[in-house]
């Protein structure tokens, strides 16, 4: 694993790409104005790490969805605050 040192700023500004070398193993050294302040190390059950693909990743959540909805198919898109609201509905009929 490859170790950067990286600025507070060029964090902030650059956030998604080092996200992604995060995800694929990088470690960084966080300096603010010149000085240390942070190991940043990815977590050893990173997705990429296990060898998914973004697709494969996406798809998984997909299922994670639909098992927390109950198997619940929808005829279009449903937004997750409808979801939500449909998991309440139902959380609240389960009480009664």
């Amino acid at each position: 694993m490859t170790n950067q040192t990286i600025s507070v700023r060029q964090l902030r500004e650059n956030f998604p790409e080092f996200k992604e070398q995060l995800e694929d193993g990088y470690n960084f050294t966080l300096v603010y104005h010149s000085i240390p302040l942070a190991n940043i190390t990815p977590f050893a059950s990173s997705h990429k790490s296990t060898g998914l693909s973004k697709a494969e990743r996406i798809r998984r959540n997909v299922v994670k969805v639909k098992k927390l909805a109950g198997g619940w198919k929808f005829k279009t898109a449903v937004t997750p605050e409808r979801i939500n609201q449909m998991l309440d509905e139902r959380y609240e009929e389960m009480l009664h």
